[in-house]
């Protein structure tokens, strides 16, 4: 049986995987029209993360977009993506750095080729 992101969730949190999805759902609804509608484009949802989830789920969210960046070639971009979470959210960057490098070791020989 395939296990989901919301089975994960839901047995995690004890929350019901209908109210989870709700939840999940209006948060990225809300951080992709903030991607589109801020003069800043991310970064005004990545501000709006900061202030609403706190650092740990905003390092994970800037993790997604430096990973984009770094996977289409774009290391400067991904570079810059990082310094954001250095500077706006410094504790969750130091504990988020940690979790990420064991999450290094779970790569695939096809990942760890592509991301050379």
């Amino acid at each position: 049986m395939l296990v989901t992101l919301t089975d994960t969730i839901t047995e995690r949190t004890g929350v019901d995987s209908h109210h989870v999805n709700e939840i999940i759902e209006q948060a990225l609804e809300e951080l992709h029209r903030l991607c589109i509608v801020g003069d800043k484009g991310p970064t005004d949802a990545v501000m709006e993360a900061c202030l609403s989830f706190g650092g740990k789920a905003s390092f994970h969210f800037i993790g997604i977009l430096a990973v984009d960046r770094a996977f289409t070639g774009d290391v400067d971009g991904a570079r810059e993506w990082d310094e954001m979470a250095k500077r706006f959210i410094p504790e969750a960057y130091c504990d988020g750095v940690s979790r990420v490098s064991a999450w290094l070791k779970e790569r695939t020989s096809t990942r760890i080729a592509l991301d050379g």
